[in-house]
């Protein structure tokens, strides 16, 4: 036979016929079945070792291989009741696991289905719950136990046409043939038997007609149907019952499970959400019985079981503190009765002492020794009324527990009831109690707004809602602007929203303005939203958002030139005459280089068409030559646009001789620009002092600088050190 543990020196050798047997040594010293049971344990021991280094299924595997090795062709006639014999104990359920996993698949049910039986048992005694569901799991996938179990049935009628029809149909899924086969014919034969009953089985016209209104779409077997039509389906009103429980639909429907849902009819009748409700209670329930236990549990909820759990669970904390407010009241009410004992009985001990301990009372060395016999005076003197006062508060404590908490409880019950009777068991009555409290009247505004604005709904069912929160949507925006922007953003995304009131006015703002959703969104991840969420922003920065993402406002503000208006506005007044946010882009970083405010920017930009790319943009500035500013009274800024013009465009400047004037050690020189198109477009001068340097008295006093003209010590001057680097490297550093 096949031996599971194999170790060497375990008492078996092989004899001379080839079977496997106990030396006669090891057979006087212990029987067979000790043996194998002690060397099944050592092996066990070895093959937890192996798992915590190997895994499981390879420990499984190796077993495996090892059993076939070990097998003997002349143990095999054998082979199911000796392993029987030989089952190891386990220690635990790991190595029962262990056990188990060794066979293969193919063999678990047939050659070694008694020891599964045994091993299943064992694990049902032992409370092994891992160990029962892998057995159990694996019977429920064979296709050997699962004809084994269809060839127990009785199949003399049809009472069991359900359950084959379920099994044939896994059988088809599975791909089980043989199952397949047997199956299939049981119902073939069933249903052809059933059909003919259908003709004089002695069914009313009425009942016959409904049968085939369902023939081909009934949710349950025909037979089923037919057994309720014959029992239940004795009127039109029955059968127009029945067919409102087909239509839910049911997947299970006996007599029994039919009985127990009519007797609620009349409130179902009407109220479909209790209706299927109902019925899913009776479809999940092992029993009628526990069914009908259950529904009466919820019935007086509309059938609810959320509005039954809300309002014990609600009455349960409400009954809690209820009690615990009168047992401290209690704890208290005792303790001052005890303490006004204790006082009294003080007073009373001492005044019985004699004179000479009232005296040694005042004797620090003596006091302690007078006051024990004090202390055992007043306990004795005062035990009977604690003992007194001990029982009162117990029964009072007892009145709390037995009737005073439980009527507490009830009597919050009896509200919750009533509340959701007054509110018609709306779907928004759990989350607004959730809401307000458990405040009934606090609910029941928030199930009147809920009503005004359907969609907030979402919101109160939110788990991130407060009631700080839902007053501050419902101040700024109103139940009905609220409901209006809710259809179009998710609750997540409203409170983004609502840090403070101006965030709540620019959503508000941004709504009206039918900014895109997606913009809306991006708006939470932006600084801007943190930048310009105040009123004085938020009518331009919404109308913004329209064209161009929180990230591209953010980035165009950055090149935005001073001036008396507000960036976003200058922004707004730009924004037809770009393309885009990039040719708008390039556009203010060349306005900022060439130093143009907004008046500048908005005059040269608004006078182009809209639309414009960045290279028209651009093209357009680059030429205004140095026609933007006065070369005379805003020298400074025009010899800043000639070097952005000399190293953008490649504008040139021609230095002439230099030639003294009239005045003392003064020289210049003639500076003559010309344009990309070597077209001259104007000029400035260069002057030198050779020596000369800046004084109190001279204060533009330089070795060489440039002017607008020769002019006179008043016209504006820059030194060479102040010029762009592609002209200072034009200009000569001396006469």
């Amino acid at each position: 036979m096949t031996r599971l543990f194999s170790k060497t020196g375990n008492g078996f050798h092989k004899s001379s016929n080839g079977l496997y047997s106990a030396s006669s040594q090891h057979r006087s010293a212990r029987p067979l079945a000790l043996q194998t049971r002690r060397a099944g344990n050592a092996g066990i021991a070895e093959i937890t070792r192996l798992q915590a280094t190997i895994g499981n299924r390879a420990v499984a595997q190796l077993m495996r291989n090892s059993a076939a090795g070990l097998q003997h062709p002349q143990l095999s006639a054998v082979q199911g009741k000796r392993l029987i014999q030989m089952m190891p104990k386990f220690k635990n359920e790991n190595e029962a696991i262990l056990y188990f996993e060794v066979w293969d698949e193919d063999s678990l049910f047939t050659e070694h289905a008694q020891e599964v039986e045994q091993l299943l048992q064992l694990a049902r005694r032992q409370g092994w719950e891992d160990l029962q569901e892998r057995i159990e799991y694996a019977r429920s996938q064979s296709e050997t136990v699962a004809i084994e179990r269809f060839q127990g049935w009785d199949l003399s009628d049809a009472r069991m046409l359900p359950e084959a029809i379920r099994l044939l149909e896994m059988a088809q899924n599975k791909g089980w043939d043989r199952l397949e086969d047997l199956v299939i014919r049981y119902v073939r034969e069933t249903e052809d038997t059933l059909d003919l009953q259908l003709l004089s089985d002695g069914l009313s016209p009425l009942q016959r007609s409904f049968l085939n209104q369902w023939e081909d779409r009934s949710p349950i077997p025909m037979q089923e149907l037919k057994q309720l039509v014959l029992q239940r389906g004795d009127t039109k009103e029955n059968l127009d019952w029945l067919r409102r429980l087909l239509e839910l639909p049911v997947h299970t429907l006996s007599v029994a499970q039919y009985d127990v849902i009519d007797t609620y009819r009349p409130d179902l009748i009407g109220n479909d959400p209790a209706l299927r409700r109902v019925m899913a209670i009776v479809s999940g329930s092992p029993t009628p019985k526990e069914a009908r236990q259950h529904i009466e549990t919820v019935r007086e909820y509309n059938y609810d079981i959320e509005f039954a759990l809300t309002a014990v669970a609600g009455s349960s904390e409400h009954a809690d503190r209820v009690r615990e407010q009168h047992l401290e009241q209690i704890r208290e009410h005792t303790g001052i009765k005890k303490q006004a004992v204790q006082d009294s009985s003080y007073k009373q001990a001492f005044g019985s002492l004699t004179g000479k301990q009232k005296k040694d009372h005042g004797i620090s060395v003596k006091k302690a020794e007078i006051e024990k016999i004090v202390n055992e005076r007043q306990q004795k003197l005062s035990q009977s009324n604690i003992d007194e006062i001990d029982e009162q508060a117990r029964q009072a404590e007892l009145e709390v527990i037995l009737s005073i908490g439980p009527a507490a409880y009830e009597k919050r019950r009896q509200e919750y009831l009533t509340f959701f009777q007054e509110v018609h068991y709306d779907p928004a009555a759990i989350p607004a109690l959730e809401l307000g409290g458990q405040s009934f009247q606090t609910a029941k505004q928030i199930i009147k707004t809920v009503r005004q604005a359907p969609k907030m709904l979402e919101l109160i069912e939110h788990g991130q809602i407060k009631m700080a929160i839902y007053q501050r949507c419902l101040k700024v925006l109103g139940p009905d602007k609220l409901n209006a922007i809710l259809t179009q953003i998710d609750c997540d995304t409203l409170l983004g929203f609502t840090a403070n009131e101006s965030c709540l006015k620019l959503l508000q703002t941004m709504h009206n303005d039918q900014v895109p959703v997606n913009r809306i969104k991006q708006l939470l991840q932006s600084s801007t939203l943190a930048a310009y969420n105040k009123p004085e922003f938020a009518a331009d920065f919404s109308r913004l958002l329209l064209h161009y993402t929180p990230i591209q406002i953010e980035f165009l503000m950055v090149d935005v030139p001073q001036g008396g208006s507000t960036g976003l506005e200058v922004l707004l007044q730009l924004q037809p005459y770009a393309a885009s946010s990039g040719d708008l882009g390039a556009c203010l970083k060349l306005a900022r280089r060439m130093g143009w405010n907004q008046a500048i920017l908005l005059q040269q930009i608004t006078a182009l068409p809209p639309g414009r790319t960045a290279g028209e943009l651009t093209a357009h500035m680059y030429n205004q030559k140095l026609s933007v500013f006065e070369r005379d009274t805003r020298f400074r800024l025009w010899i800043h646009t000639l070097g952005i013009l000399i190293e953008d465009k490649g504008y040139t400047v021609d230095v002439g001789d230099s030639f003294a004037l009239s005045g003392p050690n003064t020289f210049e020189r003639i500076c003559t620009i010309k344009d990309d198109t070597n077209t001259v477009i104007g000029n400035f001068v260069a002057h030198y002092h050779p020596g000369a340097k800046a004084s109190a008295e001279h204060p533009y006093g330089s070795g060489a600088h440039i002017k607008p003209h020769r002019g006179n010590s008043a016209t504006i001057r820059l030194g060479l050190f102040e010029l762009p680097d592609k002209l200072k490297a034009i200009i000569p550093s001396k006469k």
